[in-house]
């Protein structure tokens, strides 16, 4: 017996129309199917927004969560987790990235909140991908600004070279 083996087309599709795994993922995040852990977020900034989840995915990326969900003694989840000192935005961006493994929409507003977000989590690649982001906006004023308004040691490390060859009183 032989197997007829016909690779798909890059065009070919699944029966809810999605082709790559990264979509897949989004679609599942989007939807909330299967859903198991819900986060009220940002209690701190006036904004709270509720997010829908799920355990396995978030701790299969970060090692806080899976402590978190699954360790030796797992911390009493009440549902919703609250989450008061993230901003909802970043908390969002950062759940597109456990998912996809991307965040589409970094900006200067909000990337200092991703950062500070990922640092909270454990995902040294979200916090390698903001400090790329920063690094190449970075001006002396807007680092001065935005350190004022952070405590994310990840962003005290990469900003305060910065601040120091940038300074106009230093040449």
């Amino acid at each position: 017996m032989s197997w007829n083996l016909i690779p798909p087309s890059s065009d070919s599709v699944n029966r809810a129309g999605i082709a790559k795994i990264s979509d897949g993922m989004r679609h599942v995040l989007a939807s909330a199917d299967l859903s198991d852990v819900q986060f009220a977020v940002g209690q701190d900034y006036g904004a709270s927004k509720t997010f829908l989840a799920h355990r396995l995915i978030l701790s299969s990326r970060s090692d806080v969560f899976d402590t978190m969900f699954y360790g030796s003694v797992p911390e009493n989840c009440a549902d919703p987790i609250d989450i008061p000192d993230i901003h909802p935005e970043a908390f969002a961006n950062m759940l597109s990235y456990i998912y996809t493994d991307a965040v589409k929409n970094f900006t200067w507003e909000n990337v200092f909140h991703i950062m500070s977000c990922a640092d909270k989590y454990d995902l040294p690649l979200l916090v390698a991908s903001c400090a790329n982001f920063i690094q190449k906006k970075l001006d002396y004023y807007k680092a001065a600004f935005s350190i004022s308004h952070t405590h994310s040691p990840s962003l005290l490390c990469i900003a305060t070279p910065a601040l120091h060859s940038g300074h106009p009183y230093n040449p």
